[in-house]
């Protein structure tokens, strides 16, 4: 869908939010992608980002210059302000041509108005980077249920979860103390970021609560252990996605 232009902190490109910091500190920032189906692009001018925490879970610490996060991730990122400037955060569609959304961070004694912008980024955060501090128990060897899903498009607007649309489509039945395997193929062009309400999972040697399966046959496999007995949403964070379809409930069993 077409966009007027991304916010950072609520502010558009023409009047971006302003940070401000003191030399010599280390800076969290904590990023949360609230659009509705725009996968976006972050880099600050200067300053590499050492990623800390993804989805809330931490994660041995790894630095990059920019890294890309699809609707629902969230990611924690420290900077050291070790380069005193006006400095242009910017967060660029990666699927999408509308303006990227910028903010700016300022420390030292730089009163310039005008930010550096960011130059060519040289490494890029990869979920094979990501090593959780704390992986999940009771995931290992074979799982006690599997789920071998496809995301596809339907012939009249549908997004479906095996060829079935939300509310019409069966629950995914698991039982309490279940190691849980999902895995998804995605049929459809488009990247989809697949979100489980109420567990985090493991997916390769990161936890997280939210996975994006690249598109054009792209696949992606979780595990999870059932622990929080309950009806649970599975689903797509593009949200019209959601909206047309692509959904469907874990629902606990005795």
């Amino acid at each position: 869908p077409p966009y007027d232009g991304i916010t950072v902190a609520g502010q558009p490109p023409a009047s971006p939010s302003r940070f401000t910091a003191n030399e010599g500190e280390r800076v969290r920032f904590r990023f949360v992608n609230a659009s509705s189906a725009t996968a976006i692009s972050v880099q600050l001018a200067g300053h590499p980002l050492t990623i800390t925490h993804t989805d809330g879970r931490p994660v041995e610490p790894v630095t990059v210059d920019t890294f890309g996060f699809a609707s629902g991730e969230r990611y924690d990122a420290i900077v050291e302000t070790t380069d005193p400037g006006t400095w242009e955060l910017r967060a660029t569609p990666i699927d999408g041509n509308e303006p990227p959304g910028r903010a700016v961070l300022t420390y030292g004694d730089d009163s310039s108005q005008t930010p550096t912008a960011p130059s060519a980024p040289t490494t890029r955060l990869s979920y094979s980077d990501l090593h959780a501090k704390t992986p999940l128990e009771g995931v290992q060897g074979t799982p006690d249920r599997q789920f071998d899903v496809t995301l596809s498009a339907g012939s009249s607007g549908e997004w479906l979860i095996d060829g079935q649309a939300f509310p019409n489509a069966d629950p995914l039945y698991i039982s309490e103390g279940d190691h849980v395997r999902v895995r998804m193929t995605n049929q459809s062009p488009v990247l989809h970021p697949m979100q489980l309400h109420g567990h985090f999972f493991q997916v390769g040697e990161a936890v997280k609560d939210t996975v994006v399966v690249p598109g054009r046959m792209g696949q992606v496999t979780f595990d999870f252990v059932a622990d929080n007995p309950g009806d649970w949403f599975f689903h797509c964070h593009n949200l019209y996605h959601l909206e047309a379809g692509m959904a469907r409930v874990f629902q606990y069993v005795e």
